[in-house]
């Protein structure tokens, strides 16, 4: 996954939270050798793949309307990872997929295409002060925050979590906000390996995966961090 956060939750003592793009990678480590073939399931995993594509999808112009510009952005950052040029294709034409992808049945030209560079911002910083909290307080809010499109148990996984009491701040990034019509939206890159199939990313899957990795609570803590931060900065904004 693009944004590897073990824990955004950060006591008195917190180890301080550093964009993904920041991270530093030995090249010289052997890649894992992909499967047969170049298409995107075959692509190597972990966490170096997951920022490589990140990074892509940082630097691309949304619009593809330089269909070489773009091409070159995704070889070099293909480089820069110690990727092979052969993935270049493949990269290119899951780019075109995720950005092409409308976002809402009701608004066709809801798509990442159309937001420009001026109305998107990668890497909000948020750090805000966080009163005492354990596991089961955090259950507690989602229990009684009635969100009936949460799964039915997630509140039981979140006292699994098994973490001390803490106090202190929380600090993280988040990889994208952009602005679409009158609202705001964040985004938060994944590249988990599910399975070598379009069927094996349904949306049940998919909602299995945030589940398990606790994706829902990071959803959570972004939407607070963006609220936060919308409240200062806009003078009509509204939650």
């Amino acid at each position: 996954k693009l944004a590897s956060y073990s824990s955004l939750i950060a006591a008195k003592s917190y180890r301080a939270d550093q964009p993904d793009y920041d991270r530093v990678y030995d090249l010289t480590v052997m890649q894992k050798p992909a499967p047969a073939g170049t298409d995107i399931f075959s692509f190597p995993r972990g966490a170096q793949a997951g920022s490589c594509i990140h990074e892509i999808f940082e630097q691309v112009d949304f619009s593809l309307a330089d269909a070489a510009q773009a091409r070159q952005i995704i070889g070099d950052t293909l480089g820069r990872y110690g990727f092979e040029m052969r993935w270049q294709e493949t990269l290119w034409n899951m780019v075109q997929q995720v950005l092409f992808m409308p976002l809402e049945h009701a608004q066709p030209d809801f798509m990442l295409k159309n937001i420009s560079m001026q109305e998107r911002l990668h890497e909000l910083e948020f750090y805000f002060p966080l009163e005492r909290i354990t596991a089961a307080g955090l259950a507690d809010i989602f229990t009684g925050a009635g969100m009936p499109h949460l799964a039915h148990d997630f509140d039981q996984r979140m006292k699994e979590l098994g973490f001390s009491p803490v106090q202190g701040f929380i600090r993280g990034f988040i990889d994208m906000v952009f602005q679409y019509g009158d609202k705001f939206y964040l985004i938060d890159w994944k590249s988990n390996y599910l399975g070598d199939s379009p069927a094996d990313y349904s949306r049940a899957t998919l909602q299995k995966a945030m589940i398990e990795h606790y994706y829902i609570l990071q959803y959570h803590l972004y939407t607070v961090a963006l609220h936060r931060y919308l409240a200062m900065r806009g003078t009509d904004y509204d939650y």
